[in-house]
């Protein structure tokens, strides 16, 4: 079932039967370099993909999965997450943790405007379909192109952060700052 329709993508939930779409994201050392602490096991993604699949049956959103329009190749994965790790998104109170826009795309899609896209569609489909009354997005200080995916989507820089061990940059955007850029 879609989600959500881009000009060129798809965005579907994951099902538990995904793990190999998942895994070829966050097992890329490549694509998880930008995010972290490097490639995930086979083991950690199963847990990713458990926790992806709980959240959205609790929450209704989550992490989705990502999908050329045009071709139907699986792309990556993007959605709106409590920030933390995926084991916190689905175990702890959520009553104050807020929600993060987050994008991760195989390396042939980058560079042609799909992260600005995603995350665009994404914000306004997490402030048109939820209570929330602000979005987040955090990017390594290093990450110079998510930093301006992230602009680009009128998130202002709020606070200095640690992403697993490494230097960060929090930004977001509210309801109202969102509906004054329509």
């Amino acid at each position: 079932m879609c989600i959500l329709e881009t000009k060129r993508c798809l965005l579907k939930k994951f099902t538990k039967n995904d793990f190999d779409l998942l895994f070829s994201v966050h097992g890329s050392e490549e694509i998880m370099a930008l995010v972290g602490k490097g490639a995930r096991t086979k083991e950690e993604v199963q847990g990713n993909l458990n926790n992806i699949v709980a959240h959205q049956e609790k929450y209704a959103f989550s992490a989705w999965a990502v999908f050329d329009k045009e071709t139907g190749q699986f792309i990556g994965r993007a959605g709106l997450v409590h920030m933390g790790t995926l084991v916190e998104m689905v175990m702890m109170d959520k009553k104050n943790v807020p929600i993060e826009v987050g994008y991760m795309l195989h390396p042939d899609y980058w560079g042609k405007g799909l992260a600005t896209e995603l995350s665009n569609a994404i914000i306004k489909w997490g402030f048109e379909n939820t209570d929330l009354q602000e979005i987040v997005a955090k990017t390594g200080v290093d990450n110079k192109v998510s930093q301006r995916v992230i602009q680009k989507n009128n998130m202002t820089f709020r606070q200095n952060i640690e992403i697993e061990g490494r230097s960060g940059l929090l930004f977001s955007i509210t309801r109202q700052e969102h509906n004054q850029t329509k």
